[in-house]
């Protein structure tokens, strides 16, 4: 039995070739993870942004709702001042869940009865919008 084998210039020249082929496709394959590791972190990070938004909004609707318990139980109207410890019992949980996770831990702004709270960083909730621009 005779075996045959390629000459010895093709073959070193069919074996670059392979090689150059695998380079090649080890290249694509790790540029396309590096993509996708990108749009990853990228979702994640506004994906963040937007939890963190909701957060706010919804704290400054449990912040509105208590000032206006309390102005209704005391019968305060427009324009008139409340602090943190008057309307704290009014809120579920007091006020150590309400500090903006955005503004690292700044205080919302109470404002006074009848006017919406601000948060530090977003604004009022009708000022707030996500990343992309879009109304809550």
């Amino acid at each position: 039995m005779i075996a045959w084998s390629m000459p010895k210039n093709r073959k070193a020249g069919f074996e670059r070739r392979v090689i150059q082929m695998n380079k090649r496709r080890i290249i694509a394959v790790v540029a396309l993870l590096v993509l996708v590791g990108a749009v990853v972190v990228w979702w994640a990070g506004r994906d963040a942004r937007r939890r963190n938004l909701s957060h706010c909004i919804s704290n400054m609707c449990f912040i509105d709702s208590g000032k206006e318990q309390y102005a209704l139980e005391h019968g305060l109207t427009n324009g008139s001042v409340v602090t943190r410890e008057q309307i704290a019992e009014y809120i579920n949980g007091g006020w150590q869940h309400f500090d903006c996770f955005s503004a690292g831990g700044d205080k919302y702004i109470i404002g006074k009865i009848g006017e919406e709270p601000r948060c530090p960083v977003h604004g009022s909730r009708g000022d707030a919008h996500f990343p992309d621009g879009s109304k809550p």
